[in-house]
């Protein structure tokens, strides 16, 4: 089931179908993707353990190849992602493919000092 959520824009309202993407599907990012899918949303992700990846699947979300394809496929994109170091890489890995209007939400545990 996808869900279609409103959006109000200076023409007035407008439908739109979403996917979130998440990457990082460790305990915090599987958390997210049960209450996205619990709340009608579709959810492509990927994790670098491919385990991680077939739970997802199991949970009713898309398996992504790479972050990447996350990424061009979700215009909303939720990291959570095990420190710093690890965000950093991703967002470069990404970088192509972040273009104006995706959001990106960071629910990483990370260093202050480099957001």
């Amino acid at each position: 089931m996808k869900r279609t959520l409103q959006s109000v824009g200076a023409g007035g309202s407008e439908s739109v179908s979403e996917t979130v993407g998440v990457i990082g599907l460790g305990l915090m990012g599987m958390a997210l993707v049960e209450r996205f899918h619990g709340g009608g949303l579709d959810v492509c992700g990927y994790d670098v353990d491919p385990r991680r990846n077939d739970l997802l699947a199991r949970f009713g979300g898309r398996p992504a190849a790479n972050t990447g394809d996350v990424v061009c496929a979700c215009s909303r994109i939720v990291l959570s992602l095990p420190d710093s170091d690890v965000v950093e890489a991703v967002l470069a890995d990404a970088g192509p493919s972040l273009v104006t209007g995706r959001i990106v939400i960071d629910t990483s545990t990370g260093d202050p000092e480099r957001a």
